[in-house]
């Protein structure tokens, strides 16, 4: 067995990990209802979504540093996609209730429509991604400015639709369960993960390489975050919690998916037009 098949075998060990923590995450935390998590919370939510920021803006800074050498127009669309979704994160968390008031108010209706924004960005974001060229292209300046650039355009947009409307915004959760708008939304972002994930599969069929595994990883525990985040009542339950977990180690995937791929790629790269494929 080679190295490339071996890396393929850990990469599908890894996946099915990661799929049963998925799956068996959303089924053994809905038989616990009653811990209260409300003690720390707010610190652990900071926590998680700082993790998962400083991983998003990381992969954005790597994807933008290795772009002379690697000009796939799929890893340009990737750092647009994750850099918009880690600027709304950021904001997700800063509104996040029990935050202290900066420029936003904290409270649960603000929180939840960045959350929203960032989460449907980044799922269409990767839908689109799955078509895109993996063929490196001429170098062209404006693509590394485009992936700083448009993310602040975009969620500072975001910022001022949300800020000029947010009076007339339904809200997205009672005191004690969800709005039938956050619950659509939710299922909706798990639905589209899920299609990304099954393009990105099709299409490494039809090039007859193998499947990016540790995206895939990504997309399935992603998948099973949101569904957490459509099953709790109020934020202290432990449904906010695990589905922070899992969003973590999803970002972890995604970062082994794209950064030491690249390394590798980088470091075996024989001639200058070679094609760099998704881990």
């Amino acid at each position: 067995m080679d190295k490339k098949e071996e890396g393929f075998l850990v990469r599908k060990l890894f996946f099915a990990l990661s799929s049963f923590i998925a799956v068996g995450g959303v089924i053994f935390s809905s038989f616990i209802i009653d811990i209260n998590v409300g003690g720390w919370l707010l610190g652990a939510h900071v926590l998680f979504e700082g993790i998962t920021i400083i991983i998003s803006l990381g992969i954005v800074g790597y994807i933008i540093s290795t772009y002379s050498e690697i000009r796939s127009p799929q890893l340009v669309l990737f750092g647009i996609v994750l850099g918009i979704s880690g600027l709304l994160d950021i904001l997700h968390t800063m509104s996040f209730p029990g935050m202290a008031r900066t420029l936003l108010f904290p409270s649960v209706n603000l929180s939840l429509y960045f959350w929203i924004f960032s989460r449907i960005i980044l799922t269409l974001g990767l839908i689109v991604t799955a078509f895109a060229s993996t063929k490196p292209t001429k170098r062209r300046w404006w693509h590394p400015v485009l992936i700083i650039v448009l993310p602040i355009l975009i969620s500072f947009a975001v910022v001022v639709l949300i800020d000029f409307s947010y009076s007339q915004l339904p809200a997205l959760a009672f005191i004690f369960g969800l709005t039938h708008i956050k619950i659509f939304a939710g299922k909706a972002v798990v639905g589209g993960l899920v299609l990304a994930g099954i393009l990105f599969s099709a299409r490494a069929y039809r090039e007859k390489v193998h499947p990016p595994l540790f995206f895939l990883s990504f997309v399935v525990l992603a998948a099973a975050a949101e569904a957490h985040f459509v099953l709790y009542e109020t934020i202290l339950n432990v449904h906010v919690v695990w589905g922070h977990v899992l969003k973590v180690v999803a970002y972890v995937f995604i970062y082994m998916s794209i950064v030491p791929g690249v390394h590798r790629f980088l470091h075996h790269k024989k001639q200058d037009n070679a094609t760099y494929i998704l881990q």
